[in-house]
């Protein structure tokens, strides 16, 4: 039996993350017929800090003042979500022993055939505070290493020496975006190839068996989910609903300034989720997996785009020749047929091929070896 290890932002309490998570063990289970997929139940504390019920910043008064405030106000959504989503990660994920410490890491893996990171921003030292080389594999153990799409979250590398040394470390690399696969490449003076997010891997009916597809709302509704904060968020959510008389599942904590809510969702977890998407006439995000399950469950949607993070997002829409649905403010938003319909036809095939294509390149890194023996 192989045995294979998956290192992510696992723990995050974030959909995009543990939907990608769930997507790469199970297709991995899925290539590899005998096989023992664990998720490496790897804690980085400032990852960690960030979805804890009651979160506190102290790197200057102001901050701590008001993320204090901010947990005392939302304490309760804060703890329903918490508890909810650590029973569904619970669920779904199979992970190993907690682990801290880079130690820790390579004792667990003393005996794993395959080391998999990715993917995610795993590579943005923004989410960890700083780089930890744990998401980049530098550990020993006997493991062969492979990146799958994983993420730098940004379009440009400060320190290319200490990247350079750290991917050094990985056998094979697949990244998610164009753009970081050309700023790899340059780096290691090697041709990386360009994956799909795991979350792409499954199909439409390997979704749909993770969650209850009856719908719980009686009115027909947009879906608006926008991580972080977004100037301008509420006038976004605002003209959608205004111009197409619809009311507003929101997703973000507080529901200030939205004049037509039907729902606050803030304490879905991941098979919630994908129901109010999938329910959903239309979706305005400014997420990259809000758009995925768009795109895989067959919904109108549009983006605004981040303006310091939008390749993922325009990468994808680029392959699958949605490109126009991406707009760069709200003007712009403005001005378009909210309700224009999507050739899903076409997408499906193009979606296909590139779903291929990636299963192939990962197929091959998870048997190649075999054949050697």
């Amino acid at each position: 039996m192989k045995k294979i290890g998956i290192i992510t932002f696992s723990r995050a309490q974030n959909h995009g993350a543990t939907l990608q998570c769930m997507a790469l063990q199970k297709t991995i289970a899925n290539i590899v017929n005998d096989s023992d997929v664990k998720v490496i139940d790897y804690r980085n504390k400032y990852v960690e800090h960030s979805y804890k019920v009651f979160s506190i910043d102290t790197s200057n008064i102001k901050t701590c003042i008001r993320t204090i405030i901010s947990s005392l106000v939302f304490f309760k959504k804060n703890f329903i979500r918490n508890k909810k989503y650590k029973k569904f990660i619970l669920t779904h994920l199979n992970f190993t022993k907690e682990c801290t410490t880079k130690k820790q890491v390579e004792e667990i893996t003393k005996d794993f055939d395959y080391i998999i990171v990715g993917s995610d921003q795993v590579w943005n030292p923004f989410f960890a505070k700083s780089i930890d080389d744990v998401y980049f594999l530098n550990f020993k153990t006997p493991a062969k290493k492979i990146s799958y799409a994983a993420s730098l979250g940004f379009n440009k590398m400060e320190d290319k020496k200490l990247y350079k040394k750290l991917l050094g470390n990985i056998d094979n690399i697949s990244i998610r975006e164009k753009d970081g696969c050309k700023i790899v490449s340059n780096i290691l003076n090697k041709d990386i190839k360009n994956t799909l997010d795991p979350t792409l891997l499954l199909t439409r009916e390997e979704w749909e068996n993770y969650f209850n597809k009856n719908n719980t709302l009686t009115d027909k509704y947009i879906f608006a989910y926008v991580p972080g904060n977004l100037e301008g968020y509420e006038e976004l959510v605002n003209t959608v609903s205004d111009k197409l008389n619809k009311k507003v599942v929101n997703i973000r904590k507080r529901d200030t300034g939205i004049r037509n809510i039907l729902k606050n969702a803030f304490t879905s977890t991941p098979d919630e989720f994908l129901n109010y998407i999938y329910n959903a006439d239309i979706v305005v995000t400014t997420s990259f997996h809000a758009v995925v399950f768009a795109l895989i469950f067959e919904k109108k949607f549009w983006v605004l785009a981040p303006k310091n993070n939008s390749s993922r997002i325009n990468n994808l829409l680029e392959k699958l020749n949605l490109s126009y649905r991406s707009v760069d403010n709200i003007e712009k938003l403005k001005q378009v047929d909210l309700m224009k319909d999507i050739n899903y036809k076409d997408v499906k095939i193009k979606l296909e091929e590139l779903r291929q294509d990636s299963l192939n390149w990962l197929t091959k890194m998870l048997t190649e070896s075999d054949k050697n023996e």
